[in-house]
């Protein structure tokens, strides 16, 4: 033992000095204990929202990718009978009724004789009632690959 050469009493005095904490170390502990909580609380908010967030963009992504290709399979005359701007209704195999305040619109406009722009446009609000847009935008023309496609079919 290190204190061999000291009195039985000198070699229980660092045990006996060491038997509990101080007030003031509990509550540093506690300080540092509620800063980590609280760091990890907030991570794990923000990583929700980021899973919420990717979630929704994907269904919506979803819906416009079958809008776009539904649109593909149409004909000239088709194209040309679509209203210049309106909603259109989800495909309903996407689940899309999870998100708040989906609105899917088309807007369609002529760039030149025989062509047409199509942008398509879905509005969401978040669970933080955040709102978010993401659009497609395709351009159709009379001989082009929609004819063709519709054609071919």
């Amino acid at each position: 033992m290190l204190y061999r050469h000291l009195p039985r009493k000198a070699q229980l005095a660092p045990l006996i000095r060491s038997k509990g904490l101080t007030l003031v170390e509990v509550m540093v502990a506690l300080f540092v204990l509620g800063i980590v909580l609280a760091g990890a609380v907030t991570v794990m908010t923000k990583g929700f929202f980021a899973v919420d967030y990717s979630r929704n963009l994907t269904r919506v992504s979803q819906i416009l990718q079958t809008e776009m290709e539904t649109l593909r399979t149409f004909s000239w005359a088709e194209i040309e009978a679509l209203p210049a701007s309106g909603e259109f209704t989800p495909f309903s195999g996407v689940a899309s009724f999870t998100i708040k305040n989906l609105e899917c619109k088309r807007i369609v406009s002529t760039v030149k004789t025989d062509q047409k722009k199509i942008r398509l446009v879905v509005k969401w609000t978040d669970s933080r009632a955040v709102q978010h847009q993401r659009a497609y935008e395709a351009y159709y023309t009379k001989e082009g690959l929609s004819d063709y496609y519709s054609r071919a079919l």
